[in-house]
């Protein structure tokens, strides 16, 4: 089973991109970890497709708290004859939690994806 939970806050505006009739929204979540007595912060790629990105692209912006559910994937590519491999989340369930754009009114909102949207395994969230 592939289900990553992660909270943490958005570090660049979200960039969405048109891909065909669809759209998907790439952007990084900063979170705060602690290993060791020390605190530091962990950076994850994400993207999300559908009605997540949709949410993503009209609420969310820089600095903005978020709680997100989705799956690790990893992309491969080759980059000067040596293998790359990245780890990205495939996002399909979103709340924002803070910082939301316009007049900062909406708190809490959120869009869980139906289980024919969430991709691989059926799940409703």
């Amino acid at each position: 089973m592939n289900i990553l939970i992660l909270s943490g806050r958005i570090g660049q505006e979200p960039d969405v991109k048109q891909i065909g009739a669809g759209q998907v929204v790439t952007f990084s979540i900063a979170e705060t970890i602690f290993h060791k007595g020390e605190k530091g912060t962990a950076w994850h790629d994400c993207e999300a497709w559908g009605k997540a990105g949709e949410m993503l692209a009209k609420y969310a912006q820089k600095g903005s708290g978020i709680t997100i559910q989705g799956s690790l994937k990893y992309d491969e590519w080759e980059k000067d004859g040596q293998k790359r491999k990245r780890a990205k989340v495939n996002v399909y369930a979103v709340e924002i939690t803070s910082n939301w754009k316009g007049d900062g009114s909406r708190k809490g909102d959120n869009y869980q994806a139906p289980a024919e949207d969430s991709g691989s395994d059926g799940l409703p969230f």
